[in-house]
């Protein structure tokens, strides 16, 4: 199963799958799993950053980060990442790594590799509202937008690190539903795509 597709810069196209990751450019196709230096074959995000090289985050193994001047790969998990269930990758206009992870969001600086990392803080509303992301979106004004799992939605302005959430709350005007699984911005605002709770 298909689970998340990347275009590099030099217009390769990256698949990546609950069995792999591929790479197709032209005719040419190449597979990766764990016998080529894989972390895991179980592929959630993918993401460049500003050197080229490939952020791959997996299902339970944190990132493999794939350098092509090498065509070798490299692992990072916690602590140099808050968790390593990894759901989303994003990388910022200042370049920086914004990854979105079961147990919260872990900004990193891909030179330095120096990380920042947020979680949700009983009774700081400034906080996360809940730390499983699974979405991540930057909008036109540089500000990230977060879709949580059953805490409605986050908005950090860059590296503020204070967040303003909009949640589901009954009778009043709220967002329809506290799962969001994807985000866009249209011409007046960013809209979430949310998925509907089932108890």
């Amino acid at each position: 199963m298909v689970r998340t597709l990347y275009e590099d810069k030099s217009g390769a196209l990256w698949i990546g799958s609950n069995t792999g990751l591929s790479r197709i450019k032209g005719n040419d196709t190449i597979t990766y799993r764990q016998e080529n230096g894989l972390a895991m074959n179980f592929i959630t995000a993918i993401n460049e950053d500003p050197s080229g090289k490939l952020w791959i985050g997996t299902q339970t193994a944190g990132i493999n980060i794939y350098d092509p001047a090498t065509e070798k790969f490299s692992q990072l998990v916690a602590p140099g990442i808050v968790n390593n269930i990894v759901r989303r990758i994003v990388r910022d206009r200042q370049g920086q790594m914004w990854v979105g992870t079961q147990e919260g969001l872990s900004i990193i600086d891909p030179v330095t590799m120096q990380q920042t990392a947020y979680q949700h803080e009983s009774g700081n509303i400034s906080s996360l509202s809940q730390n499983s992301i699974h979405s991540l979106f930057e909008d036109d004004n540089g500000s990230m937008w977060l879709g949580t799992y059953f805490g409605g939605v986050n908005m950090a302005y860059r590296y503020g690190g204070a967040f303003t959430t909009w949640q589901n709350v009954p009778r009043l005007n709220g967002i329809s539903n506290n799962v969001i699984s994807n985000m866009i911005e249209d011409e007046k605002r960013t809209s979430g795509s949310v998925q509907k709770a089932v108890a």
